[in-house]
């Protein structure tokens, strides 16, 4: 039995880093990957198990964006400009496909920032409306 026991720890400690890792989001198992390159596959598979931080999978409170406009396909032009317009102002907002994201109208550009949490979303729009008075938040999946 004792011969067996260091092979079956690895299958469990395997089993149990896998797990953890369908767990989390893409994001942070790329940030992760990173560590396991740097140090110890354990010390990895440890924090992987034991982490309980609220970033660590998705919420109901995330993919929050702050959109500033949106426009026909055809109007990229007018969406680039309105981005850079924003962006003058210290903002980061880009042009994307709004078909592209699940909770948003398909067939349109949209000028937006994010993902936020929704109370980073909240402030941020908070700031914008500075500059866009109809500027709003909504919540966004982008798939993956």
């Amino acid at each position: 039995m004792s011969k067996h026991l260091p092979r079956i720890a690895s299958g469990v400690l395997l089993l149990s880093f896998l797990t953890a890792g369908l767990s989390l989001a893409q994001g942070d198992i790329q940030r992760r990957m990173t560590f396991i390159s740097n140090g110890s596959p354990t010390l990895l598979s440890t924090m992987l198990i034991t982490d309980t931080s609220p970033n660590v999978a998705p919420t109901q409170d995330d993919f929050w964006y702050v959109i500033v406009g949106s426009f026909p396909r055809n109007q990229r032009r007018q969406a680039n400009a309105q981005a850079s317009r924003v962006n003058a102002h210290g903002y980061n907002m880009n042009v994307y496909e709004s078909s592209i994201y699940g909770g948003l109208t398909p067939g349109l550009l949209v000028v937006m920032d994010g993902p936020y949490s929704r109370r980073q979303a909240q402030r941020v729009l908070n700031s914008v409306r500075s500059v866009v008075k109809g500027a709003y938040i909504k919540r966004a999946v982008y798939p993956d």
